[in-house]
């Protein structure tokens, strides 16, 4: 395995609140198949040997219960999380030691446990060439592009469109341009692709999984649950 191979940092935003669950679990902290979803997503990074560090910028009230859970684990870091998931993965990024600029650094939503290793490295090798990656899938409704008073503009083409997951993949001196650039505002971008996208980089879409989904109702709980158990994971 060569350098840059074994340099690739992953940041885990989990600070989220999962209010659509219900309850004073945060989804993030939900079991599934034995342990928390974090925890799934976490061990799946970690069984990629090309992973150097991952970063879990995570609620303040749980930093050191999740400090001394991976306290035996020397690739994983903790962090405080923010007030919002762009803050937080800023927070991860500033913990990172950046030794090159190119090296790989991933975003991964923390409540999507079920990627595979293929998806890491394909992400990975993308950034590598491109600067700047995201995994996507192909849109299977129509969508319509509506107005304030709920009328429709605009029909685009399906063809062009793509629901994208992560993780996201950079070289480290794109996020650090891109921040340098609009630190103050960077709350108000839903992702760092749309963030980099906003300094002017170029962002590659990929192909992405189906079974790469964001954890965000109690019915896509069961699903992971189920598939989770079929794999034995």
């Amino acid at each position: 395995m060569d350098s840059q191979s074994a340099s690739i940092h992953v940041i885990l935003p989990a600070g989220g609140s999962g209010t659509r669950f219900g309850g004073k679990t945060k989804k993030q902290f939900l079991e599934i198949a034995g342990k928390s979803i974090l925890d799934h997503t976490v061990q799946k990074f970690l069984s990629a040997a090309q992973v150097k560090d991952i970063t879990l910028a995570v609620p303040k009230e749980s930093v050191q219960e999740l400090r001394q859970h991976w306290q035996n684990e020397h690739r994983v870091r903790v962090v405080n999380g923010g007030s919002s998931r762009a803050e937080s993965v800023y927070n991860g990024f500033c913990s990172i030691d950046i030794t090159h600029p190119h090296q790989v650094v991933l975003v991964h939503d923390a409540v999507r446990p079920l990627l595979s290793l293929d998806l890491i490295d394909q992400i990975a090798k993308a950034t590598r060439q491109w600067g700047a990656v995201v995994p996507g899938l192909p849109v299977t409704d129509t969508i319509k592009i509506i107005s304030e008073k709920g009328l429709v503009v605009n029909t685009p083409s399906r063809s062009s469109l793509r629901a994208i997951q992560t993780p996201q993949g950079f070289q480290a001196e794109v996020l650090q341009k891109a921040y340098k650039k609009i630190t103050e505002r960077a709350a108000a971008y839903t992702d760092e692709a749309m963030l980099v996208e906003a300094c002017g980089f170029e962002v590659r879409v990929i192909d992405g999984e189906e079974n790469n989904f964001k954890i965000t109702r109690p019915e896509d709980l069961e699903k992971a649950e189920k598939l989770l158990q079929e794999w034995g994971t």
